[in-house]
């Protein structure tokens, strides 16, 4: 495994559904699922962990995460404050 994939954080989209996985070699692997109001394609997309902590640290109930594809940037809304975030490569 990649550095890259080990210092990611994969969502994966599909119906109502969301998938969250991460690997490290060091500590091991979690994956987590959950029930989301998403509406298009199933999408999988992967983020470097910190820098999506840094914007849902300040964010407060209501967010909404905004993406169209893989390789496009996803933002951040929560009452007056968007954060932008690009997709790390794990291919």
């Amino acid at each position: 495994m990649g550095d890259k994939e080990s210092h990611a954080v994969r969502f994966e989209f599909a119906g109502e559904k969301m998938n969250l996985s991460s690997r490290s070699p060091d500590v091991g692997e979690a994956k987590v699922e959950a029930a989301v109001d998403y509406s298009g394609d199933d999408l999988e997309i992967a983020f470097n962990p910190n820098y999506m902590l840094d914007g849902l640290k300040v964010l407060g109930e209501e967010t909404t995460l905004s993406m169209k594809e893989s390789s496009s940037a996803a933002i951040i809304v929560a009452a007056n404050f968007s954060y932008v975030i690009m997709p790390v490569s794990t291919g």
